[in-house]
């Protein structure tokens, strides 16, 4: 297991201006093309467990902890600088915030192995919605893809920062 031990670090992001974006049904038809535009346009991606209901990890974040390049903090902080407010990011069961510096070659592989969640929203959602929804790629049904939550930067600047589990998204891209 990978703990955050071996480093004190806690790293600064910061988001400026941004747009929210939930379940609603308009904002369903962009999220994807949000998300895979902030993955081919990021540096790299912060991950960490956010919610610890399974003590299971998938495959993607079994696939990070293993990569020699991954980098571990103790946390970080995104500093929203509209609002001067500061959020806390710690990942749970004693486990470290990893940073994946993006390279082609694990990009693609990031791109192939990234899923999300759909089970928090599923039952909101209309027959042909869901349907639509897990046709795509990039969508899935299981709950093992839920307890983790991504920060796509280029620097110390979020292009992205997601909550899966609440399905939610938070977008600099404008």
């Amino acid at each position: 297991m990978n703990t955050f031990e071996n480093t004190t670090d806690i790293k600064t992001l910061y988001i400026s201006e941004f747009q929210f974006f939930q379940y609603h049904e308009e904002d369903l038809k962009v999220i994807e093309e949000i998300v895979i535009k902030a993955i081919h346009s990021s540096e790299g991606v912060y991950v960490y467990r956010h919610y610890s209901h399974l003590p299971e990890k998938g495959p993607l974040v079994k696939w990070i902890e293993k990569d020699s390049e991954v980098r571990l903090y103790k946390g970080a902080e995104i500093t929203f600088t509209e609002e001067d407010i500061i959020k806390p990011i710690m990942a749970g069961r004693n486990e470290a915030v990893y940073y994946l510096s993006f390279n082609e070659e694990n990009k693609a592989r990031f791109l192939k192995d990234f899923k999300i969640s759909i089970r928090s929203i599923k039952n909101r959602l209309k027959p042909n919605e869901l349907a639509s929804l897990l046709e795509k790629r990039l969508f899935i049904d299981d709950p093992l893809y839920d307890q983790y939550d991504f920060i796509f930067t280029q620097g110390d600047h979020v292009l992205l920062y997601t909550d899966i589990h609440d399905f939610s998204f938070i977008d600099t891209d404008i």
